[in-house]
This record gives structure tokens, sequence and C-alpha cells, in this order.
């Protein structure tokens, strides 16, 4: 993202990077590979109606019954949320083998957590739920809100990045860019420590990473109950953690369209869409599915110019993480200003804003203002600022702030 620090007598020119902002950018930088461990395109199986709803009371009961209950998932958990899958019939890896374009693909940026994601986060903070091990990259887990401790991201994560020093975590709105831990050029904000942040993604051929794995397998190890949901357990190592929990003896139930290759080690098998399983589960456990939030978090400064108090302020809005860094939610920004004088006045010109016809006070607005960073000098006179935000997807504006100049 162009950002130039200094460390030291050290610059760091990060190179300027394209990222490709939909689904297909994690597909598109991992390193080109023959083989991806089979199963693409193969047939999806649903069963009928009263045989997932029989199949999702028992598993209410082994919940209920389970003492320490770990969930491995994989991309079919992030399908409804506009994500491809890779080995679905519609999948990244399907298409490139048959020589196709890939699948339409909504953006990692934009996806929201699914109902599995934030029925998950209900699972963990009920107590029934131990640990959740991921093998996606999208961020949903992270970004539904289980906690760290609560969670192990086996092939990365396109919007985390860690210190190199101290190991402190990042979540971004945006992804960081990069694959194999390559520096991002940002830096560790904790105090005392500037280490250089990297990127947490893995490619094909890159040990996962040590703590992560032995979180996972510490979990495998001492659960009585394992749940694979969305998962093909086509790629290894973590296709192999649930066939060491029923080895162990834990009970092993696959949710998948299609078939797995350890389905034979399974206690039950489910074949229906994940998020029609975990919204039954949860209504039979009775446990509430938390609503999702997104948090943005922005930075509005505002700086008065130092020629007199006629001179224009000027302001700019911004990511919190960086001036250069995309703020992927926000299409635009708007900026309104409350004048002094009346409409049309010397203070202010252009169109009154839609919604202010009956207003006493004169509100124009400055610009809509494209970025980020998003920049504006302020009319001379201007005593408030009206900040709204058009959240991509939305057709119309919101107000977000207002802020008094005096």
């Amino acid at each position: 993202y162009g950002q130039r620090k200094r460390r030291g007598s050290e610059t760091n020119q990060v190179t300027l990077m394209s990222v490709v902002r939909n689904g297909l950018s994690y597909a598109s930088r991992l390193t080109p590979k023959t083989e991806k461990g089979g199963g693409m395109g193969g047939p999806e199986y649903r069963d009928a109606p009263e045989v997932i709803a029989k199949k999702t009371i028992h598993l209410a009961e082994l919940f209920k019954s389970s003492k320490n209950c770990v969930i491995l998932t994989g991309a079919g958990i992030s399908t409804s949320a506009g994500i491809a899958d890779f080995r679905g019939p519609n999948g990244v890896w399907t298409a490139e083998k048959k020589g196709k374009n890939p699948p339409k693909c909504g953006s990692f940026e934009l996806a929201n957590p699914t109902l599995t994601h934030m029925a998950l986060v209900g699972l963990i903070n009920a107590g029934h739920v131990n640990l959740v091990i991921s093998q996606n990259v999208d961020g949903l887990h992270m970004r539904s809100g289980i906690p760290r401790d609560k969670m192990a991201e086996l092939h990365g994560n396109l919007f985390l990045e860690t210190c190199e020093d101290c190991g402190a975590e990042y979540l971004r709105d945006f992804d960081v860019g990069g694959i194999s831990f390559k520096t991002t050029g940002r830096f560790c904000t904790k105090q005392d420590c500037k280490g250089a942040l990297r990127d947490t993604l893995l490619d094909w051929d890159d040990p996962l990473p040590e703590p992560e794995l032995q979180k996972a397998q510490d979990a495998i190890n001492a659960c009585d109950l394992c749940i694979c949901l969305g998962t093909s357990l086509r790629i290894r190592p973590a296709s192999e953690l649930p066939v060491m929990a029923a080895r162990r003896g834990a009970k092993l139930v696959i949710c998948n369209l299609q078939n797995t290759p350890k389905d034979k080690h399974a206690y039950m098998n489910i074949h229906s869409p994940v998020d029609d399983v975990m919204s039954g589960l949860l209504a039979l456990l009775a446990v509430p599915i938390p609503r999702f939030l997104r948090e943005v978090h922005l930075v509005v400064t505002i700086r008065p110019r130092d020629d007199g108090d006629d001179a224009p302020h000027s302001i700019s809005v911004r990511s919190s993480v960086g001036e250069f860094c995309p703020v992927p939610y926000i299409e635009d920004c708007g900026l309104h200003a409350v004048l002094d004088g009346p409409p049309g006045g010397p203070h202010g010109t252009g169109f009154l804003s839609e919604d202010d016809d009956e207003d006493e006070e004169d509100e124009k607005p400055l610009s809509q203002l494209i970025g980020p960073p998003w920049r504006k000098e302020l009319l001379p006179g201007a005593r408030r600022l009206r900040l709204t935000v058009r959240w991509a997807g939305e057709r119309g504006p919101r107000e977000m702030a207002t802020v008094d100049l005096e």
C-alpha cells in the first residue's frame, strides 16, 4: 500500500501492490500447483428433510452429553457469505481443472460472518465448544467474535498481520496482501516495540504455524466429540485431525454436501447445508445465535488554519490503521457544513442537502469525497460539520458524526 517508514537509519520502501479485492485474490497469489488434493467437482448430496431433522436431533443429544467438543471448519461454511469454495461443483479448483473461468465470487473484505459463524460464537459462549479449528483464510471466524484462545487458524488469515518481534496480532479491515509471511510495510504499535509486521497467509508448501497446530492437536487429543463443518477433508495435516479424534474414541460427525475420504471414520454423516443444521441445532439447545455488528474505525482530523478567523479549516477522514490504508466497507464519504450566514450568503454556495429543506440553519454539502484518505478544505464561517458515509452495497448515506468546530 505504498507506505514508507523510517526505522532508525533504515528506510523501508514497500512496493506498491495491487490486490484483487474479491474471493479469488487468495487463490491467485498461491504458487501454481498441479496436485491440489483431488476431489474437485464431486457430486453433492442432500439428505431428505426428515433425515436431516432426525440427525440434527441426534447431534443435539451428542452436544448435551459431550464434555469437550472441537469443531473443524472448511470453505463450505462461508459460501452463504458469497465466497466460493474450492472443490464443489462451482469451486475455484474445479473450474481450473475444467479449464473454465473462475466462478463469480464476492469480496472477502465485504463478506460478513454467516449464520454458522455466529452459531459457533453462541456455542462457545454457552460452553458447548472448546475450540474451533479453521482451515479458512477469510477471517470471518475472528471477525465474528470468537475469542482468540478458542480458535486455531491453520492456514492463516488474509486480514491478520503479526509482529515478528513480540508476536502481537493486528486484525485489519482490509486484505493485508502478500503470502508466506512477508513484511507488509507496517510496524508494531506496542510500547517499546517497533517490529515489522508480516502477513500470516500460507502458501502450499509452507509449514503450518506451530502454535496453532499444537493448540489444535492438544484439543483433538482431549475431545470426546469432533464436528467437521463444510470441509472436504482433503488437505493434510488438517484432514488427519478428525481421524486422530475418532481413533481415540471420540465421536466424529461430518456435515458436508460432498462425500469425504474420512466418511468411513464418522459416527454420523450429514449431507446438508451447514447453516440449516446449525440453525436447527441451536434451537434444540436453546442457545441464541448472536447478532453480528461490524465495527469500522475512522480517524477524522480537523486542522484550523493560522491566518485568521475567516480562513478555512481543512479536514481529512482516513482509516485508523494509516493514511494510505483502504477502508473497504465505505464507498464514499460526504461532508456537510452548518454555516453562520443565510442560505446562498457569502459563507458558502451550492445545493442544500436533500434532508435539510426545513432546517433553520444553512447546511451546505461540501462534496462527495473519494478516497481514502478523504480530504477537503472547509468554507470560512463553518460552525459545525456533519459526516455522512455510504456503506458498500447501500444506496443512501448514513450520518456518522457531527463535529462542532467552535
